[in-house]
């Protein structure tokens, strides 16, 4: 996760330039076009194989990542781009996730504090919180927390 799902310098820099690009970019590469999507399709496979060995290791690396990257960081460190990467490794493993991990839980007494940080350098957490409401859709209770974010991140 550290080496291949964290965005580079590049990824960065390319999402300042052009961000409509960039996310395009990153919705429609293909797992045997580019290095991070072909590590996290393998990543998937490999999970949804060994479920039960992978499921405490992925937690733990959540719980490290929110630990060392509070939810009031402003500046774009390692720390936060790993966030970023549990995150991504969380949501792509939503389902099988879901029997280890309570997501109104999470989302409820970590991401909601997170996306009360307004800072502009947030944007990648709130980008990737935004991802993982829409993979843990089946997993979230509808409360006004939720109604609020959906209104004031995705309408405007």
């Amino acid at each position: 996760m550290d080496r291949y799902f964290i965005y580079t310098t590049e990824d960065l820099d390319e999402w300042n330039q052009n961000p409509e690009y960039f996310h395009h970019e990153q919705d429609m590469v293909q797992w045997d076009e580019n290095l991070r999507p072909c590590a996290e399709a393998l990543y998937i496979v490999l999970f949804e194989k060994f479920v039960h060995l992978l499921s405490p290791v992925i937690i733990s690396i959540l719980r490290d990542a929110m630990t060392n990257c509070p939810p009031f960081e402003t500046e774009i460190t390692h720390r936060m781009l790993l966030k970023d990467a549990a995150y991504t490794a969380a949501g792509h493993v939503y389902y099988e996730l879901s029997n280890y991990l309570h997501f109104d839980e999470w989302f409820n007494n970590t991401l909601v504090l997170e996306l009360s940080n307004h800072h502009p350098n947030m944007r990648i957490i709130h980008r990737k919180i935004a991802l993982l409401l829409g993979q843990w859709v089946s997993e979230v209770s509808v409360s006004p927390l939720l109604f609020h974010f959906l209104v004031y991140y995705c309408i405007g």
